[in-house]
């Protein structure tokens, strides 16, 4: 019944704006690009951000790091993933292009989805690679499906995006697959050091699912065991089980 109410959400979700995310470049469907970065620079210095001058708060609600040659753009909500681009650094021609699934800042996990495109230093096509291709039949967007459902994001405003930590784990050697989800609860708060240090640490209640790759079924901490192929350092991560 659960799987029938999700597949049903999917189905709702994909007919409205949410933050489902769509191939909108498809194999083949590519422009070409040239950056100029001091002139962008200029014309948005207007756009920086307080908190952290190297991001650029845009108009229209999304983020810019322009750490040039790489430049990281996350659209404004509900979106649900990150732009990438690459460019040659001494001509500012466009070197490769693709999404990241979720919000990625410097540091986080990424995670390659759809369609990457890579170019010569003329900016012709060179190769498109389909990372949607390691993908079981429950891939991103189910899994959005599934939170936006649980009541820990919401697809159509964006809610919650920045809370949510997403793993994937596979292997070309087997056909397991599994979605680690961790989505933080509430606010950081601070707790005394260990073993009598003195100070205090920073710490955040998280709520984690373990999805199936494949199924959709949701994994007890106690059955990862049957990932423990594709799970890397598993033995470190999970010591209590065997």
């Amino acid at each position: 019944m659960k799987k029938i109410i999700l597949f049903a959400s999917l189905l709702l979700l994909y007919s409205c704006k949410t933050g489902l995310i769509t191939n909108q470049e498809k194999k083949g469907d590519y422009m070409f690009e040239k950056m100029d970065y001091n002139k962008w620079e200029k014309d948005n210095a207007a756009f920086k951000d307080v908190e952290n001058p190297s991001l650029y708060n845009l108009k229209d609600g999304s983020f810019v790091d322009p750490s040039y040659p790489d430049w990281g753009i996350l659209p404004p909500k509900p979106a649900f993933y990150t732009i990438y681009k690459l460019y040659y650094k001494n001509s500012g021609i466009i070197k490769e292009k693709g999404k990241y699934f979720g919000e990625c800042d410097p540091g986080s996990t990424i995670m390659k989805i759809g369609i990457w495109t890579y170019f010569d230093e003329q900016g012709k096509v060179i190769r498109e690679e389909d990372e949607d291709k390691k993908f079981g039949a429950f891939g991103y967007n189910e899994v959005l499906a599934f939170l936006d459902h649980e009541g820990q994001i919401n697809l159509r405003n964006g809610k919650n995006r920045e809370k949510l930590e997403i793993y994937y784990d596979f292997s070309k050697n087997s056909s397991e697959k599994l979605w680690k989800v961790v989505v933080e609860k509430g606010k950081p708060y601070s707790v005394p050091n260990l073993d009598g240090m003195d100070g205090e640490r920073m710490e955040q209640k998280v709520k984690t699912y373990y999805l199936d790759g494949n199924t959709g079924e949701i994994i007890a901490r106690k059955d990862l065991i049957k990932y423990k192929e594709i799970i890397p350092g598993f033995e470190w991560t999970y010591p209590d089980l065997k």
